[in-house]
């Protein structure tokens, strides 16, 4: 309605793409890991890396967009792609595109998809529920920045999925600040070889080779690190050589067989740097693979500035080469050296006293929820850096708390890591908790020095520096 009544102003600001598109895909991760799908953004590396106009607006459109491709895509991929022509000095035109192989929309339906309240079929409002005025304010919000939204469905086929879908496009052009317009936003990359890409799907290769071909970086690839097999030899025989590994966290990295055990085991000779590419429900078994210590860990939708980091310490031969794992001598080091707030979801009073006395003992802050539903409304009230859940609770179960704890924070961009504590050590309970969300699992009573060093590891790994920082409320 403020759009409608012209009251509605751009505030305009500097600021990264990549801050406001990588914040916005890393809010819908879990929820597309959760689905199956295969998500994944690219943006043209000739953009600027700082550019003006309205994140905020430009990020509300992006979240109602890749929003809806990933509540209406149940299999397949969800795709964002940003590329430009014709940069000026002092303006760049960007086409955003968004690509699904969801449900689709109707051709008759088309034009009016974006008018208020409209859902393109009825029979898939049953099943998927409404789009409500998220195309329509995306549509105004584009027009007030001087572009327009397209839609097309069934999207053109790609040869990695030829599977139907939409692909909706938006076109914005923003400012560039004096000076500017030739600072490409990652430099290239200076590796003494290629890098290997390891991941079972074909279209998060092309990504991850777009990505590292446009900072100057040739790469092999392959499905699984068995079909590397020779490529090994000649790096092993001196023939050839390796700069880095990246290898996508999949069930057989987790738990391999005879084959890829063998493989790993070699591995320790080469002597070259893996590192790991994996959803936050992952990154645990990223950082070791069959006992080779990564060397780092990138969360997955990949974020190019994360991994861009990671490959300049290896050019830079800052990073430890893969080695057997050993335990560092100070194995709680955030723990011991600043303080974090816990929040403590647990109905039993001695598991209570127990866990509070040990993390104050440490100088740490603990807020305790007696139940499920408390744990909820103090998530949504406050800040904090870790929860530890119980799963048997009174009100409200753990696993209940955290789907409702994860569903609020993904609407603002927020992500607070979960430790699921369970008495119940069941086949399959472990699977469940990490379905429901949470980023650990542990079983009761407590094993403190593993309920430490697993704090720990999510605390090293818990990096956020594309978090969404407030979401631009409802215009109503």
């Amino acid at each position: 309605s403020k759009i409608e009544a012209g009251k509605m102003n751009l505030q305009m600001a500097a600021f990264n793409l990549h801050d406001v598109l990588g914040g916005t895909m890393k809010t819908f991760g879990f929820r597309a890991r959760r689905k199956g799908l295969n998500f994944h953004y690219y943006a043209s590396p000739e953009i600027p890396g700082t550019l003006n106009g309205d994140p905020e607006r430009l990020r509300q459109i992006l979240i109602n967009l890749i929003g809806n491709a990933v509540k209406f895509t149940e299999s397949g991929f969800v795709e964002v792609r940003v590329t430009t022509t014709g940069i000026t000095a002092k303006s760049c035109p960007l086409l955003f595109e968004v690509r699904d192989t969801g449900i689709g929309i109707p051709a008759e339906k088309q034009e009016r998809i974006f008018s208020s309240f409209e859902q393109a079929d009825t029979s898939s409002s049953r099943v998927f529920g409404g789009t409500g005025l998220g195309l329509s304010i995306s549509a105004q919000l584009a027009k007030l920045m001087g572009g327009d939204i397209r839609v097309e469905s069934p999207a053109p086929p790609v040869a990695e999925d030829p599977s139907p879908g939409s692909a909706f496009r938006f076109q914005v052009t923003l400012g560039i600040p004096f000076g500017e317009s030739d600072k490409p936003y990652l430099a290239p990359l200076s590796l003494p070889g290629p890098v290997l890409v390891v991941d079972p799907i074909p279209l998060n290769r092309r990504h991850l080779c777009d990505m590292l071909l446009s900072w100057g970086v040739k790469c092999y690839t392959a499905a699984a690190l068995e079909e590397s097999g020779k490529l090994f030899e000649e790096v092993e025989a001196g023939q050839t050589s390796l700069s880095a590994m990246l290898i996508s966290v999949s069930d057989e990295v987790v738990n391999p067989g005879p084959e890829l055990k063998a493989i790993l085991a070699n591995l320790d000779r080469l002597k070259v740097p893996l590192i790991t590419l994996c959803f936050a429900d992952r990154r645990e078994g990223g950082r070791n693979i069959g006992g080779l210590e990564t060397s780092g860990t990138v969360l997955q939708p990949v974020h190019p500035g994360e991994l861009h980091a990671l490959l300049t310490q290896v050019g830079e031969k800052q990073i430890r080469l893969p080695q057997k794992s050993a335990k560092p001598k100070n194995r709680y080091h955030l723990l011991e050296s600043q303080p974090f707030h816990f929040l403590l979801a647990e109905d039993n009073k001695v598991n209570q006293r127990l866990m509070v006395r040990k993390l104050e003992k440490m100088n740490h802050k603990v807020t305790v929820a007696e139940n499920g539903k408390q744990a909820v409304d103090l998530v949504e009230s406050g800040h904090f850096d870790i929860i530890l859940m119980d799963i048997q609770m009174p009100e409200m179960d753990g696993l209940t708390a955290t789907e409702i704890i994860r569903e609020n924070q993904r609407s603002r961009g927020h992500y607070t890591p979960v430790v699921a504590l369970t008495a119940r050590a069941m086949k399959g309970d472990k699977e469940t908790c990490l379905a429901s969300g949470v980023d650990a699992y542990l079983t009761k009573p407590v094993n403190f020095p593993d309920l430490f060093e697993t704090v720990e590891k999510i605390l090293e790994l818990d990096r956020k520096p594309f978090t969404l920082d407030d979401i631009p409320p409802q215009i109503a």
